[in-house]
């Protein structure tokens, strides 16, 4: 055993220098003025050749990095920049929304919420939570499927059917509760009511004794980029209650999708 628990721990010495090299290797081609080859790498990270190779091979194989034909050598990729670009915007999001998130708290006393899409999952990104005794939380980084949650269905309003349907072709539409939507042809019917008023609901679908209202953000491009919403114990969110509400979380979602330069 304790053979086999030394190697286990040198394994895992030798995973962790591989990543810290391969992470060294980014921030010289990020930072370089030029596109650099193996034997430069090598010398500036004191490695040898071979290593270096097969640390640019595997993040070259991820689309981290990208070799020049003719060279031979390597520079950063557009996706380092597209994943800068994505925290960037999550928290310009993040700091343009939370004046709407508190003010909305406050006109409704329902906890609001501003989540993303991301693949086949709601993110939450931010929230203010409701003061009243009896509230509904939801922390930041929570995740919660798309379909029966007003949040998910408020991220995919502008899907046509053929992307709904590809969106959803690995997953499945489980049923949370008896009012869980189940098929795509059912969610497709809902989701073209739901961009007809343009604003999203569900009335204890996810969790029993839960409602929630949310609306569609769009960012410069007129693409939906994020949602907004407010949750509440379904005893205070009644039916009555969210036809009073929802213009009150269209208006928020209007005025965070014109601060980030949304075209009317």
């Amino acid at each position: 055993m304790g053979n086999i628990s030394l190697e286990m721990n040198n394994q895992m010495k030798r995973g962790i220098q591989s990543l810290a090299n391969g992470l060294d290797i980014l921030d010289i081609l990020v930072e370089a003025d030029r596109p650099q080859g193996v034997t430069e790498l090598a010398a500036k990270l004191d490695l040898d050749k071979s290593t270096v190779y097969r640390l640019l091979s595997t993040l070259a194989s991820r689309s981290y990095i990208l070799q020049e034909a003719e060279s031979r050598r390597y520079l950063p990729s557009l996706k380092i920049v597209s994943h800068g670009r994505k925290i960037i915007n999550d928290i310009q999001l993040r700091s343009v929304a939370k004046p709407f998130l508190k003010q909305l708290t406050q006109s409704t006393g329902e906890s609001s919420n501003l989540a993303i899409l991301a693949g086949v999952r709601v993110v939450y990104i931010d929230n203010e939570d409701s003061i009243a005794s009896l509230n509904v939380q939801a922390e930041i980084g929570q995740v919660a499927p798309p379909h029966c949650t007003a949040l998910g269905k408020a991220l995919t309003i502008q899907y046509t059917p053929d992307e709904i349907k590809n969106l959803y072709k690995e997953y499945e539409l489980r049923r949370f509760t008896t009012r869980t939507i189940t098929t795509i042809d059912e969610l497709v019917t809902h989701l073209k009511i739901v961009k007809q008023q343009g604003f999203a609901t569900d009335e204890e679908e996810y969790y029993f004794g839960v409602s929630c209202i949310a609306a569609p953000i769009y960012d410069h491009n007129n693409n939906v980029v994020a949602a907004v919403g407010i949750s509440g114990p379904s005893i205070r969110m009644t039916s009555e209650r969210i036809a009073e509400l929802a213009p009150s979380v269209v208006r928020a979602a209007r005025e965070i999708s014109l601060k980030l330069g949304q075209r009317m």
